[in-house]
């Protein structure tokens, strides 16, 4: 997920905004502190450099961070070790977006989907493994639809009946 803006707030704290729509704060402090090739970034003027590059944030010297890391640091979810853990963490964020734009809290929507508020959160939590129908369900309570499309190369066709 591409970083797309950043705004340097204090310490060691950026604000990011993301290719998806999804924004928030990323507290870099353990990542500056904890890793010897960011020694340098310790020094908050040289820190405050960041700017973004090639779709992450990136300080002078070739030193970045990578967007999925990012994407998860900002969003409180553990940082991915494999691509597949990072499309989870992308698929985890947007249910969570949708439910936020949608100005429903989860117990809410738990009761509208007459189930409890901990499978709301179990859903939102998982890795993308969501059935087709349950989540076509979830949409439908936050008041969206699902659409599928198949794609091949350039060419896209939406799946009907689904």
């Amino acid at each position: 997920m591409d970083v797309i803006d950043l705004r340097y707030l204090d310490n060691f704290r950026l604000h990011l905004e993301f290719a998806d729509g999804t924004q928030g704060v990323a507290d870099l402090e353990n990542e500056i502190a904890s890793r010897k090739a960011f020694a340098s970034l310790r020094h908050i003027p040289t820190f405050r450099r960041a700017h973004i590059e090639g779709g992450t944030v990136a300080w002078p010297g070739g030193l970045d961070l990578a967007a999925e890391r990012l994407y998860a640091l900002t969003h409180h979810l553990p940082p991915p070790t494999t691509i597949e853990e990072a499309e989870a963490n992308a698929f985890k964020v947007s249910l969570r977006e949708l439910r936020r734009l949608s100005d429903v809290r989860q117990e809410d929507l738990a009761t509208t989907l007459e189930v409890t508020q901990g499978a709301v959160s179990r859903m939102e939590s998982s890795d993308g493994e969501t059935k087709l129908a349950t989540l076509k369900r979830y949409l439908s309570a936050l008041g969206w639809d699902l659409e599928v499309v198949a794609v091949k190369g350039d060419r896209r066709l939406r799946l009907r009946g689904i």
